[in-house]
């Protein structure tokens, strides 16, 4: 096992340049009061939120700052998030965050939907900054250590029970804080990453989810639209054939040692880091290998509520083509609503068509979006 363990090393240090500057691009927006960083970086295996223009205010963001609370799930385990409870009999909208995305930048989407009177609640997953800030220094997250050791391979204790986050696990904690706060009926919107998470909760809360709409969802891990990375995947699913052969340490192995690397140079770059480093990079690597495995096309045939994709149209090329592909193979399905494709919107969709995004969602939800196919021109 360590000749393996090495072999890896020397391919994802030969492979990582072209992964992180040519296929995986995010922007690391870790940081509200500079909202004009626009770096790209990886995620090593999600094309998640794309480089653009943010349009939060001043005053939105510290609003926001101002009304995050947390939800304490367990011992190490808390969720941050914003809620502003329904007016007038209005309907509440659930919104489930990017993987590399600040709640910062759903601002003036989030306060156009409140201002309407509707009940919205943004949720920062228990792995990502926001959450894990309310942790004192020192602790462990719930989700604990890694258990690979980069500088020595030989002597990682890895264990794929013991240090695996599941998808699942980010699925439940979503629907206890939706019941803590007793909201017995909502509609849900998704940011890229969330989708793999939120099209569970779809799935398994459907009696109380209204209606679906993944934002610019990501259809399944970016590096299976480069054609090494393709082979590679190949490869792993492969050896999980094989009983003698820990294919999913030697899979998590290289993924780690991609996405350190890059997310580290990004990380010692923003100003407001929010949390530490290890405990920002085990979180953004936990959610990335927890959906490893996933193709959002497999869901095609799901019990899902009405769902309506609201796509970017300057999505990154390979992405928006798996997107529509994966609409496409809904074409069965009856819970399959109307696609929007806003014209001049890039891939992180809340700040990027702020004011399209608020209007189409209030059609979704309201029962207004009647046609096929919608296209969106203003930002």
């Amino acid at each position: 096992m360590p000749f393996f363990k090495y072999l890896l090393i020397l391919t994802s240090v030969m492979s990582s340049v072209e992964y992180v500057y040519a296929n995986f691009t995010c922007d690391l927006v870790l940081s509200s009061s500079h909202p004009s960083i626009q770096n790209t970086a990886t995620s090593s295996m999600l094309a998640d939120e794309g480089v653009g223009t943010h349009h939060s205010s001043a005053a939105s963001v510290q609003r926001a700052h101002e009304e995050i609370k947390v939800f304490e799930i367990a011992e190490n385990h808390k969720v941050a998030y914003r809620y502003t409870p329904p007016q007038d009999g209005k309907e509440t909208i659930v919104l489930t965050n990017g993987l590399i995305y600040s709640l910062d930048y759903w601002s003036e989407y989030y306060d156009g939907l409140v201002e309407q009177g509707y009940g919205v609640l943004l949720i920062a997953f228990s792995t990502q900054p926001e959450s894990l800030s309310f942790l004192d220094s020192g602790v462990v997250p719930h989700f604990g250590s890694i258990g690979i050791n980069l500088a020595d391979p030989a002597a990682s204790t890895y264990d794929y029970k013991l240090d695996h986050l599941e998808s699942q696990t980010l699925v439940d904690e979503v629907v206890s804080l939706i019941n803590h706060l007793e909201i017995d009926d909502f509609h849900l919107v998704s940011l890229s990453y969330s989708s793999f998470i939120s099209i569970n909760i779809a799935i398994q809360q459907k009696n109380r989810i209204k209606t679906f709409i993944p934002m610019a969802p990501a259809v399944m891990p970016s590096n299976r639209y480069d054609p090494i990375g393709s082979a590679k995947h190949n490869f792993y699913e492969m050896l999980r054939m094989n009983p003698f052969v820990n294919a999913d340490y030697l899979s998590d192995f290289e993924l780690y040692s991609i996405m350190y690397w890059a997310l580290f140079q990004q990380f010692v770059n923003l100003p407001n880091k929010l949390t530490d480093f290890d405990k920002f990079f085990n979180g953004v690597y936990q959610m990335v290998r927890s959906v490893k495995w996933k193709d959002l096309k497999d869901y095609r045939n799901a019990d899902l509520p009405i769902t309506h994709l609201f796509l970017a149209a300057k999505e990154e090329a390979a992405l928006y083509d798996d997107q529509l592909k994966f609409w496409e193979l809904m074409e069965p399905n009856q819970a399959k609503g109307s696609l929007v494709v806003f014209l001049e919107a890039l891939h992180a969709l809340p700040s990027s068509a702020t004011n399209g995004a608020i209007e189409q969602t209030i059609k979704a939800v309201e029962g207004e979006l009647n046609e096929n196919y919608i296209e969106v021109d203003s930002e």
